[in-house]
């Protein structure tokens, strides 16, 4: 270029043309971008960084600096353009682009007027000048492609990024997918630890996989000593086959519910499980065990045969009671016969021996009905205080005569006074039975042990169910007695005191001598606990509450003859004819007046007519039409004050009083009309 072609050299822009055209080219830019948006260049990005580079070409550091801020601001009217992680960065590259534009710029601007200034005094400075200029644009495009670059690779980055986010969410879920089947996992397993039935994993040969701890308190063995093991173990040998059929069904993906069934303990116990059991399935669905609950139901089993056999007997003592009813009456007439026949003096030589057995003989079969209604819980109870020490001496002579040469009777007494509120003839009774009962189990020889000591004890559940847990502060008077015969297993120990068991052969024995115990004891206010084994003996311990502290034993009383009658007048009330005339024989015989009535509405009927004058009323408790409770009301409202004795075979008096029991004899009833009638208060049970 020559020189002759230069235009004359100027010196730099003023300072507010400078900082005009760094405030114009933004504005510029902007409006142009916009109008080229209006007329559907869409996507199209403004291009501030030239407005940067030319201001700060044009006017310096200071104008591309306003020039940069400005255009920073003209971003925000294109919010698609700085929208997302894309255009943050885009923000960011356009202030690293602008710091260096403005920079560059401001540098050029400063040499290109240098260089003019030095081009006033040299011909080259325009040259110098246009050089850099040139310079300084082509690094501004550089810079400017640099961005756009850098704008690349935001993208990538952007969509590395996203790929990344992707990723990290993949394994999130997985990981969170494992927590849960973790957490599933540990509830099942603690549910399964926490469980009181046993929970039994095995496969399809019975060979036992898992064991939990419900499992080891049914069965009594641990985990180390099942797992690997068959689950035979814990059958017994004749459920063997019923248990191969089980796992047959279970291999045909059958699951299995068996009401109740039996197994072993490691004791040796037997006890009753339900059962249920179910297929255990792999991946692929291929049965390759089994998975069985157990639930122990041995208690409930035995509660339901101890109801069972208390509704049996119940029902058995409702009958015995009726049979005793029936033979009571017929052996109160029996004894009032041989009474008055024995009174007789004309009597043929040796009738009167026949006389005393055939009393005798009636006195045992009352005896006989006497335990039927101790079986049954109604007989009635002559109740007094008694030491039981004394009585259990007194008897000890009988006791010795059952005995035979090869058998001992050995007596062992606490220093104890032992003062219980019983019927003495019921406590001779249970001791009889227990030493007959101890006898036979000893044929060929042993010791018979008799002890009487204080004790605190609560009851067992059945008789010979053990210790109860429950604590009890009752002070009891202990009477045991203990053998060395043979003893009794389990099964015979369960039914030792059911009415009519026996061991003993036909025509040996009734069956109803330990229940007839177990009666009297009940209803006596105690219990009845026995231990026994195979050849280790049988011991019975009864229990009988103490009477209060300061209870002293009754004195026994002599008969003493009866008042005189006196004329008064006594109406007896009787639907067995035979007992009937028997009553009113004796009365009359002890010189009283008699009237005689077959049921309750007839005794009224009686009592209320003009001729009938009575001063008391002797009357069966069960009668047809109107029984003696009913009467005994009537009679309360009708005639107050009018006494009342009440009589009965049954021997279930309840809560009448007084009260006397069939079979009575003569005697006993003259002395308690008598009695009744002197107003002299009689205990009864």
């Amino acid at each position: 270029m020559e020189g002759s072609d230069r235009p004359a050299l100027r010196g730099p822009p003023s300072i507010a043309a400078r900082y005009l055209a760094a405030v114009a080219l933004p504005l510029l830019v902007a409006l142009v971008t916009l109008a080229l948006r209006s007329v559907g260049v869409a996507g199209l990005g403004p291009a501030f960084s030239v407005a940067v580079a030319i201001a700060a070409v044009y006017g310096g550091w200071g104008p591309g600096a306003v020039a940069s801020v400005l255009s920073l601001g003209g971003y925000f009217l294109f919010p698609d353009v700085i929208a997302g992680s894309l255009g943050a960065t885009r923000l960011v590259q356009f202030l690293v682009i602008s710091v260096v534009l403005t920079w560059v710029g401001g540098f050029a601007y400063r040499e290109r007027w240098r260089a003019v200034r030095e081009s006033m005094a040299s011909g080259q400075l325009r040259e110098i000048a246009e050089r850099a200029t040139a310079e300084a644009l082509q690094q501004a495009h550089n810079a400017e492609a640099a961005a756009v670059e850098a704008e690349v690779a935001s993208q990538e980055a952007s969509e590395a990024l996203a790929a990344l986010t992707a990723a990290e969410a993949a394994l999130r879920n997985k990981e969170q997918a494992q927590a849960e089947l973790y957490e599933k996992t540990a509830r099942f397993t603690a549910l399964v630890a926490s469980s009181r039935d046993a929970i039994i994993g095995k496969t399809l040969d019975g060979t036992i996989t898992s064991w939990n701890p419900g499992a080891e308190q049914i069965f009594g063995y641990s985990a180390a000593e099942m797992v690997g093991d068959s689950v035979y173990r814990l059958i017994p040998e004749e459920l063997h086959a019923g248990e191969r059929d089980v796992l047959e069904r279970l291999s045909r993906g059958e699951t299995v519910a068996i009401a109740e069934v039996e197994r072993v303990r490691k004791d040796g116990q037997r006890i009753w499980i339900s059962l249920s059991v179910s297929p255990i399935r792999d991946a692929s669905g291929r049965i390759v065990g089994a998975a069985s609950i157990k639930r122990d139901v041995t208690e409930r089993r035995l509660a339901e045969e101890r109801l069972r056999d208390a509704q049996r007997l119940r029902a058995v003592g409702q009958l015995a009671g009726g049979v005793a009813h029936e033979a009571n009456n017929q052996m109160l007439v029996v004894l009032g016969a041989v009474h008055f026949l024995l009174r007789r003096g004309d009597l043929p030589p040796g009738s009167e021996n026949d006389l005393i057995e055939i009393r005798h003989a009636a006195e045992r079969t009352a005896a006989i009905t006497q335990q039927l209604l101790a079986f049954g819980r109604r007989q009635a109870l002559r109740l007094e205080n008694i030491d039981l020490n004394r009585v259990v001496d007194r008897f000890m002579p009988v006791l010795r005569r059952t005995m035979s040469e090869h058998q001992q009777l050995r007596v062992e007494l606490t220093p104890d006074e032992l003062i219980v509120r019983v019927d003495p003839q019921q406590i001779d009774q249970v001791l009889l039975n227990l030493a007959l009962n101890s006898r036979d189990a000893m044929p060929e020889g042993g010791i018979i042990t008799v002890r009487t000591s204080r004790s605190k004890a609560a009851p067992a559940t059945p008789p010979g169910a053990g210790p109860s847990s429950e604590p009890s502060e009752t002070q009891y008077a202990c009477l045991i007695m203990e053998d060395t015969g043979h003893g009794m297993d389990a099964a015979t120990l369960r039914q030792a005191f059911e009415p009519f068991f026996t061991t003993k052969g036909v025509g040996q024995g009734t069956g109803l001598g330990l229940s007839v115990v177990e009666g009297i004891v009940s209803q006596s206010g105690g219990f009845v606990r026995v231990n026994s084994a195979p050849g280790r003996g049988a011991t019975f311990s009864l229990y009988f509450p103490l009477a209060p502290v300061g209870a002293a034993a009754a004195v026994p009383k002599r008969r003493t003859p009866p008042p005189a009658a006196d004329g008064r007048s006594v109406l007896v009330v009787e639907d067995e004819p035979t007992v009937r005339t028997m009553a009113v024989r004796t009365l009359e015989e002890a010189g009283y007046r008699v009237h005689q009535a077959t049921h309750g509405r007839e005794a009224l009927d009686l009592i209320d007519g003009p001729a009938a004058r009575v001063d008391l009323v002797v009357t069966d408790l069960g009668m047809p039409e109107m029984d003696g409770h009913e009467l005994a009301s009537r009679l309360r409202t009708t005639r107050p004050g009018l006494p009342v004795l009440y009589m009965s075979g049954y021997g279930d008096a309840g809560s009448v009083t007084p009260f006397l029991q069939k079979p009575f004899s003569p005697d006993d009833l003259v002395d308690r009309v008598a009695a009744v009638l002197a107003g002299v208060k009689i205990e009864t049970a």
